[in-house]
């Protein structure tokens, strides 16, 4: 799905994804398949570029195929073949990622929290992403239940979640981690 601010895939989704990766792996229960998902997941969130991502993978998995890195990346995760075989978009909150993996486990974000200094940055991009696509949404049945809860938010709720995305993006998130990026 393509968003209104796409993102490069060097300035964004490396420098904050990696990081990210870094510490995730130190705890990861599965790290291959969760880390995959949920970077897919992160990527979608940030805006970047879908092709982008799928010459990412192809570069760092070494058992990454195109022929099925392509679609699963294209069609699936990012969610940018118009929906030919995906039936929404994959985007995911910080709670849903707490429930599905032990990667909160010793991170200082809340995955509840969507603004403020302890907001997760799955949770803020989450709705970003809704916000940033509210139209196109419209025609994706399955994404009804997430609209009507983008509908609830406030307008300043929605600005600051706005602000708090650019932060994330910026890289900002993560100098207010006590976890340090790299060993």
């Amino acid at each position: 799905m393509r968003s209104p601010r796409i993102r490069h895939f060097p300035t964004t989704f490396g420098q904050a994804i990696l990081p990210w990766l870094a510490f995730r792996k130190r705890s990861a229960k599965r790290w291959n398949t969760a880390t995959h998902t949920t970077s897919s997941v992160y990527a979608l969130l940030l805006g970047v570029r879908p092709h982008e991502i799928h010459e990412w993978y192809l570069a760092v998995y070494v058992d990454a195929i195109e022929w099925v890195e392509l679609p699963n990346v294209i069609g699936m995760s990012q969610f940018a073949d118009g929906g030919r075989m995906a039936s929404k978009p994959y985007a995911a909150t910080g709670k849903y990622i707490q429930r599905m993996s032990n990667y909160c486990s010793a991170c200082p974000f809340d995955p509840a929290e969507s603004i403020g200094e302890r907001a997760c940055p799955f949770t803020t991009l989450y709705w970003d992403f809704l916000m940033r696509n509210e139209e196109r949404l419209i025609s994706i049945p399955r994404m009804d239940l997430q609209r009507k809860n983008l509908d609830k938010l406030p307008a300043a709720t929605r600005r600051a979640i706005t602000e708090r995305a650019e932060e994330v993006r910026a890289g900002k998130f993560a100098e207010k981690s006590a976890e340090p990026a790299f060993e």
